[in-house]
């Protein structure tokens, strides 16, 4: 009874990886030291259910290395944001002479909550972009100790199986099927 729920659990933890669900709760080194149980729930798995799970995790992959790239892009938009009101402020108050209410006024139609809120949001997607960063780096990492599996077990992958299975990203081979989810043609 044990042993068969030490196996479920194993294969539970071991689908959760695939689909990312662990990936924010490790760190980067627990998912090295979770590969024994991650490669231990996927050993009763057909080869065809591998190689999909592979090409899946690869997915979750590429969403989260888009969230990582949208968090940066957030933060960048917002220190510029920041910049050009700052400037803007000064050049106001210095050259115009404008009133304090007129420079909230003109603070406001800038930004939904001025300076100062730009200055908060700044620390959010810093930390949003931490966060993800290393989400990301876990989520790359238990895509390494898949793809390596599926060498290591000698799975046909007949061209398709794992060859667009890549972490890091150098190597990206878009999927068979477009962006609206129909098969694209060729």
């Amino acid at each position: 009874m044990k042993t068969r729920a030490t196996a479920a659990a194993t294969a539970e933890f071991a689908m959760k990886s695939l689909r990312g669900q662990t990936a924010e709760e490790f760190n980067p080194g627990g998912a090295l030291m979770a590969k024994d149980i991650f490669i231990r729930g996927l050993t009763n798995l057909p080869d065809e259910m591998i190689c999909e799970g592979a090409r899946a995790q690869y997915a979750t992959c590429e969403h989260a290395r888009h969230r990582v790239a949208l968090a940066t892009w957030e933060l960048e938009e917002n220190m510029h944001w920041g910049n050009f009101l700052t400037h803007t402020l000064e050049h106001l108050r210095s050259d115009h002479h404008f009133s304090e209410m007129e420079l909230e006024v003109w603070e406001q139609t800038c930004s939904d909550r001025g300076l100062q809120g730009l200055n908060e949001d700044k620390d959010f997607y810093q930390f949003v972009a931490t966060q993800e960063t290393l989400t990301l780096v876990v989520l790359q990492e238990q895509a390494h100790q898949l793809k390596q599996y599926i060498e290591e077990r000698g799975v046909d992958n007949d061209e398709e199986a794992i060859s667009e299975v890549d972490p890091d990203g150098s190597n990206y081979i878009p999927s068979k099927y477009g962006s609206d989810g129909n098969a694209l043609e060729g």
